[in-house]
């Protein structure tokens, strides 16, 4: 591959942003890898700024949800007691319903966490 700006120079790197073959008069580090000296500097270091904060963000999420896990679980068992303690057919079987919905729903949403933390 040849320099995009330099056609009788060997590209050494491409840029992480505009995809060119660089020469090493072209080429520029970046915290983000190389990029077009003078043109594209700027957009690589903001595109490895956005990679870092994602993955932030993602853990977060991670966290967030998890804890959004627990609290349905718990919930779903709060309905589950108070209905199975209820002595009125129809709520008891209400409570018991929701109870379990929300059981469930807990649980898919703690193993969809876990699924997450593991990417």
């Amino acid at each position: 591959m040849k320099c995009f700006n330099h056609r009788d120079q060997d590209a050494i790197a491409i840029c992480k942003h505009c995809g060119k073959g660089l020469c090493q008069q072209c080429v520029v580090e970046t915290a983000g890898g190389a990029s077009c000296r003078g043109n594209c500097e700027e957009n690589v270091a903001a595109l490895h700024l956005l990679l870092l904060r994602g993955k932030k963000v993602y853990q977060k999420t991670s966290k967030a949800q998890l804890r959004t896990g627990i609290f349905i679980v718990v919930m779903g068992s709060a309905f589950l007691v108070f209905g199975v303690l209820e002595e009125i057919p129809p709520l008891k079987i209400g409570l018991c319903t929701m109870g379990t919905i929300f059981i469930i729903w807990g649980v898919f949403v703690w193993r969809s966490a876990r699924e997450f933390k593991q990417v």
